[in-house]
């Protein structure tokens, strides 16, 4: 569908692909990225970007798939564009890669990287699970599915050791390039297509790492 064609079935936000506004599943970000985003950004995006569509949204930002194995992230937050570079800069391997950060207007920004394999719904609860539970280095495979059986937790049977070592390894890199971690559940993360490794997409922004460093320093995170 070309550009014209788009536009012309008109859309129920300013935002440069068509959403389902009957969709009960929208995420908040829909709505907060629709506040801030003018017509003349959405125009200007579907121009530049001819196959983009909606991929999904989260609290704060909303996704778009470009195409291309892109994602392209609309975020209004200066201080997750503050990190979004400093990461993209860094490059660590527990990062999806991310390749551009763009500023479109005032207070919004586009942010361009690598699109990732998510997990099934199965491996979402458990990595969620290890979230919850502060899964760190020194809590064995073992331990640890101890411990979700006492909680409850759903699926504990389907859980793997090779995925419970993909995180641990996953966390131990974002806390050591200072990436906010404490929020990585699930559907935060996914598997990178080109090398494979378990991979957090959703980073948060840089007030939010400080506070991470900080109680990092004093202790309180295990």
């Amino acid at each position: 569908m070309n550009w014209l064609q788009k536009i012309s079935q008109g859309k129920p936000f300013p935002l440069p692909f068509n959403v389902n506004v009957d969709d009960h599943n929208l995420g908040e970000g829909v709505s907060k990225i629709d506040d801030v985003m003018t017509q003349e950004t959405a125009d200007e995006e579907q121009r530049r970007y001819e196959d983009i569509y909606y991929l999904g949204a989260g609290q704060f930002g909303i996704a778009a798939d470009l195409g291309n194995g892109m994602v392209l992230k609309y975020i209004k937050e200066p201080t997750e564009a503050v990190e979004s570079e400093r990461v993209m800069k860094l490059n660590p391997s527990c990062v999806t890669k991310i390749h551009e950060v763009r500023q479109l207007q005032d207070n919004l920004w586009g942010v361009i990287m690598d699109k990732v394999r998510l997990l099934d719904p199965i491996d979402i609860r458990q990595v969620t699970a290890m979230r919850n539970l502060c899964v760190a280095g020194s809590m064995t495979f073992r331990e640890f599915i101890r411990e979700a059986r006492v909680k409850e937790f759903p699926t504990v049977d389907n859980w793997t050791e090779h995925l419970f070592n993909e995180y641990v390894e996953m966390m131990s890199c974002l806390r050591a390039n200072d990436v906010y971690s404490h929020d990585m559940h699930g559907k935060n993360c996914g598997h990178s297509r080109t090398t494979g490794k378990l991979v957090a997409f959703d980073i948060g922004d840089a007030g939010e790492a400080e506070h991470e460093r900080e109680k990092g320093e004093s202790g309180e995170w295990s």
